[in-house]
């Protein structure tokens, strides 16, 4: 099959042909000039070759305009095969999306009952350990004997952003364990 290129290489070769011989008609009509004979004879069949010429460069004019809309139609053909892929392929991730969200609500649904109970729990210790006299058991400065369920949610936060050592990394039961462990010796 002939490309558009492959015409705009034989239109080149033909421009270049008749440069050649349009120089050679110009040095032949100089001769002719001169009365001769041969000289005409020569001249005339340049002419003939450069009208010759024309007509070919016409026609691989026309057919290089051919090409190159059959060409765009092939390209055009491909792109849109390829936009067909590519939305089929949004449509794939636009529902794994789906899936993961609807994941996530049912993750949601289970966590924030049980942050909030356990900021609840919180609640409730602190107070029965200020009326049983033993507020110091309440303070902060051990890791997990305040807001568990926030240090729950930044440590979930910090791995998904794979922010892996700016964190504890032990599981949060065991984190409150440890903050409470000489409470729940003492039963």
């Amino acid at each position: 099959m002939t490309t558009s290129a492959t015409i705009s290489n034989d239109l080149r070769a033909l421009d270049a042909h008749l440069a050649i011989v349009a120089e050679k008609a110009d040095a032949l009509a100089l001769e002719a000039l001169g009365g001769s004979d041969k000289a005409k004879a020569d001249l005339a069949a340049a002419l003939a070759e450069i009208e010759r010429g024309k007509a070919e460069r016409a026609i691989l004019e026309r057919l290089q305009a051919v090409a190159l809309n059959r060409e765009a139609g092939a390209a055009d053909t491909a792109s849109q095969a390829d936009r067909e892929a590519a939305m089929g392929e949004a449509r794939d991730h636009a529902a794994r999306l789906l899936k993961l969200a609807g994941e996530i609500d049912e993750i949601a649904a289970r966590l924030i009952p049980s942050l909030a109970a356990i900021d609840a729990a919180e609640t409730g210790l602190r107070d029965a350990l200020r009326r049983a006299g033993r507020a110091d058991y309440a303070n902060g400065a051990i890791v997990g004997r305040q807001g568990l369920s926030g240090l729950g949610l930044d440590t979930l936060m910090r791995t998904v952003r794979g922010d892996r050592f700016a964190h504890d990394p032990r599981p949060l039961a065991s984190i409150a364990a440890s903050a409470w462990a000489d409470l729940l010796e003492t039963e």
